[in-house]
């Protein structure tokens, strides 16, 4: 990867949908961003939105649908930002679920 300073976590996403589409994934066909997600994954993570209130669907930043389980995944800006945990493992608290990549990640997965 470039040394290449990124501002806002728009950039990263900008680099994960090039690594997407250099696998050969369609933006909207075989990978979809964030709301952009089916009616299927919206029923799916019903009341996952890390919200305080949870009221609305979980928006993970990516999806892919074609394989036999979906995938889904968070990124965000900094390193820094990749993963919250402690000595007992990852913490799922509201704040690291909706803080760091690796947190939300797992939050969606358990649902």
């Amino acid at each position: 990867m470039s040394n290449t300073k990124w501002v806002l976590e728009d950039d990263v996403n900008d680099w994960v949908k090039h690594q997407l589409e250099s696998i050969g994934l369609v933006k909207n066909k075989t990978y979809t961003v964030e709301s952009g997600m089916s009616e299927y994954m919206k029923n799916a993570l019903a009341g996952s939105a890390k919200t305080e209130r949870k009221t609305n669907f979980g928006k993970p930043d990516f999806q892919i649908e074609q394989y036999d389980i979906p995938v889904i995944f968070e990124d965000k800006l900094h390193v820094k930002k990749l993963i919250n945990e402690t000595k007992d493992g990852i913490k799922l608290d509201e704040k690291s679920v909706s803080s760091y990549a690796v947190n939300g990640g797992l939050f969606y997965a358990q649902i």
